[in-house]
């Protein structure tokens, strides 16, 4: 993977790809005030349609449904808590590299 943006404000973030998959490295910044344990924040996945993805996955045991996340640049659509409540990112347009 190769580095194709980094912000060093406000969070400190590193976004990697090899065009295909993207990781952001994100730091774990205020977790210990809301009580969130180190380790994955969340994952992402790019999906034909958020709407879909996102009922599939209730019945197939999601603990949240479609969650809309704020529209400021950020490139998922909106989110659904998997089994274990892991936040999973969707979005239709996916991360233009």
């Amino acid at each position: 993977m190769h580095e194709v943006m980094r912000r060093d404000k406000p969070n400190g973030a590193v976004y990697l790809s090899d065009g295909y998959i993207n990781l952001a490295i994100l730091p774990n910044t205020g977790a210990e005030a809301d009580g969130a344990p180190e380790g994955i924040h969340h994952f992402g996945f790019e999906v034909d349609d958020v709407d879909a993805f996102a009922q599939n996955a209730l019945r197939a045991g999601a603990t949240q449904g479609r969650s809309s996340v704020p529209v400021d640049g950020r490139f998922a659509e909106a989110y659904i808590k998997d089994p274990t409540g892991q936040r999973i990112d969707l979005s239709a347009g996916g991360w233009k590299v």
